[in-house]
């Protein structure tokens, strides 16, 4: 395995940049690879190993309960004692299984290694689960390029103890940890020419835990706004194009086919520098505005609140008219505080040099997707205002017909209104480019939206299918997963193929895909019968929209 072998070269790149795993020599690492990086080796039973976890399961409710209840966890003695005792029962009626730790193998872990001193081993953009190889050096010297030579990075320190410790100082008592993220990069293999997207690692590090709090507060807010009626804007029915799922989308389709006009027309959009580009001066100013203002709409409700308090213990956030005593509560001023701390302190290691981020907002960090949201809400959300103010309602009204999903647009019979204002609408920095595949075809989310005889039509879409290698998806039952778990996938699947396809045809045809998959990854065709049909009684009111009994289908689906 050589860095020079041309069959895994990119053309583009000149270094190797491949998905394709023929390039692991040893059979047993290459087809563990394939599987990609959700499989995991099934381990050998240990009955002391899994009590053991148990315990400590069971010491963990204990203490939360306790904690709740205001009760000594010596309470809880009589019930852990039975509970223990019935584990063991259970545990010692146990069968042993079959298992295959291949990574434990010398000869395993040694191509692994080998592998590992000349390449980087990343997931593929768009198919997470996907292993993508790319040549080490290649791969440090884009890293280098990205952090040291580009308009994104500055450098602030080349001494990484001190500016740590500065850093303690500067926040003392407020840090999670003295941790700073690295970015990293996965493969664009879908785009031609192949390219690189850069995420930043802001799990467990310092600003970890004020990133989790603002998305908790963020969150909260935008759903506060959605319910408000002080938020909205007098004559719009849609004052918030932000949408979280497909169900709007589809239920927007729906209505208008209903209406019976012959006038439709759909049109989408991909804002192509969302994350990289934002300026931070215009968001810090955006967010400020988006948190007053929906802080003021609580403030003169009937359920005036002057605080947003952070649960401990959840992901959760809810308004409170005084502080808590035992959890984060923040005004609004404390809010934009913490959001500005986020953007100002965007810091990444490289070669133990520290680097902050000067434009846009790190891909990675807990609370980005918030801040890029409402950012683009607030531009949407003042255009529809001053449009109101200055007497266009109907070309309000047309824009209101506009849904996005982070920087995906899709935009129904508005007579070309948002072709027409949306650069108007964005600062000059977000470039939206046109994703239309025709006049009167799109896709958008899991969805291919056309238009026919007036109507809208609509079934499922997968980006993958597209790609010019195996996707790796669905569990593989011979990897270290839950036997019985694994066929609620399946379950999970049926009902999403219910939502995301209009007709009965495209319908049975994911099905058939989806079942042949399964079976290849050790599934047994009968179950997956039983739960076809376990999934026919207990969701009808999701498949009765075919007008057909599913369990017709059963013979071309499960066939042995």
């Amino acid at each position: 395995m050589m860095a020079n072998d041309a069959k895994f070269k990119d053309n583009h790149h000149g270094h190797i940049y491949t998905g394709d795993m023929a390039i692991v020599k040893n059979d047993e690492l290459r087809n563990i690879m394939v599987k990609g990086f959700g499989y995991h080796d099934q381990q050998p039973p240990n009955k002391e190993v899994a009590y053991n976890s148990i315990v400590s399961g069971v010491d963990s409710y204990i203490s939360k309960v306790s904690d709740k209840l205001s009760l000594r966890t010596t309470s809880f003695d009589g019930w852990k004692s039975e509970v223990l005792k019935r584990v063991k029962y259970n545990l010692n009626k146990c069968n042993k299984y079959k298992f295959n730790t291949i990574l434990k193998k010398p000869e395993v872990k040694s191509e692994l290694s080998k592998l590992q001193d000349d390449f980087v081993i990343v997931p593929v953009d768009k198919a997470a689960k996907n292993i993508s190889i790319i040549c080490k050096k290649y791969y440090i010297d884009v890293m280098s390029n990205e952090i040291e030579n580009s308009e994104t990075f500055e450098e602030v320190s080349n001494d990484k103890s001190q500016f740590l410790s500065n850093l303690q100082n500067q926040f003392a008592g407020k840090l999670a940890n003295t941790k700073l993220p690295y970015l990293y990069a996965t493969t664009k293999m879908h785009k031609n020419p192949t390219s690189f997207r850069f995420i930043t690692a802001g799990r467990d590090t310092a600003f970890s835990d004020i990133s989790i709090n603002v998305s908790k507060c963020l969150k909260l807010l935008m759903n506060t706004a959605r319910s408000s009626l002080s938020y909205r804007i007098k004559e719009i029915d849609n004052c918030i194009f932000i949408i979280d799922n497909r169900d709007k989308v589809i239920n927007c389709i729906n209505m208008c086919n209903q209406k019976g006009s012959n006038r439709k027309q759909i049109s989408t959009w991909d804002f192509s520098t969302l994350y990289t580009k934002i300026p931070h001066q215009k968001l810090k100013e955006k967010i400020a505005t988006f948190v007053n203002k929906v802080y003021n709409c609580v403030k003169h409700s009937t359920k005036a609140a002057e605080y947003i308090t952070c649960s401990d213990r959840s992901r959760t956030a809810y308004w409170s008219k005084s502080r808590s005593k035992d959890n984060l509560s923040l005004s609004a001023s404390a809010i934009i505080s913490m959001i500005n701390v986020i953007i100002d302190n965007s810091y990444v290691l490289f070669h133990d040099k520290v680097f902050r981020q000067i434009i846009g907002i790190p891909m990675g960090t807990n609370c980005a997707p918030y801040l890029a949201n409402i950012f683009l809400h607030i531009y949407e959300y003042e255009y529809l205002v001053k449009l109101v103010q200055q007497g266009d309602i109907i070309t309000a009204r047309k824009l209101a017909q506009t849904f996005r999903y982070q920087d995906d647009c899709i935009s129904f019979n508005d007579d070309g209104a948002f072709k027409n204002h949306y650069k108007y609408i964005y600062p000059p920095e977000m470039v939206l480019k046109s994703t239309n595949i025709s006049k009167a075809t799109c896709t958008f989310l899991d969805l291919r939206v056309s238009m026919f005889r007036g109507r809208f039509r609509y079934k499922s879409y997968d980006k993958r299918d597209e790609f010019n290698f195996s996707i790796a998806s669905y569990p593989h039952l011979d990897g270290n997963i839950p036997y019985s778990t694994s066929y609620g996938v399946y379950t999970s699947q049926l009902v999403r193929f219910c939502d995301i396809n209009q007709c009965i045809k495209s319908f049975v045809a994911n099905v058939k895909d989806m079942t042949t998959k399964f079976v290849s990854q050790g599934f047994k065709t009968e179950m997956l019968k039983n739960t076809y049909l376990k999934f026919k009684d207990k969701y009808l009111y999701k498949w009765s929209k075919f007008g057909a009994d599913i369990t017709d289908f059963c013979g071309s689906l499960f066939t042995c």
